[in-house]
């Protein structure tokens, strides 16, 4: 029996992101994604999650800077770091939320880059991040 998920990042956009997640329930759904949580803490999240007993079960790694062109940071060179400390972030979230999965976000690759290099990087904090989530039930897309 297939599961939906309200994506509260992109539907109910007339209410703030928290009421969403209220909206998402009143139209049927017992499972949202929650593409970037942070601008909330955690306990903010637990009680408005718990309030209409809906399951968070996907959220994402940190974008980096929008700003900046920066679609995820987890393949860029030279920012391991920055990736580490938004993945930590990421992972207390999900830890204390129970959400099963990060999508973790690999960013853009520029077209007159290496891939080989690009590809390395991303190999590299994918096999940290999964270091970092074993033991939980957490797992990573």
């Amino acid at each position: 029996m297939p599961r939906f998920a309200a994506n509260i990042s992109t539907m109910f956009p007339e209410v703030e992101e928290i009421e969403r997640i209220g909206c998402a329930k009143n139209s049927g759904f017992d499972a949202i994604e929650w593409l970037f949580p942070y601008q909330h803490n955690i306990q903010t999240i637990e009680s408005a999650l718990a309030s209409v007993e809906i399951e968070l079960i996907l959220i994402n790694s940190a974008l980096g800077n929008p700003k900046d062109g920066d679609r995820g940071i987890g393949a860029l060179p030279g920012r391991r770091d920055e990736f580490r400390r938004d993945f930590t972030r990421s992972l207390e979230y999900a830890c204390a939320l129970d959400v099963r999965f990060i999508h973790v976000m690999a960013g853009v690759v520029p077209s007159s880059a290496s891939n080989e290099l690009y590809f390395d990087t991303f190999c590299e904090n994918l096999s940290w991040a999964l270091a970092q989530a074993k033991g939980s039930n957490v797992g990573l897309l």
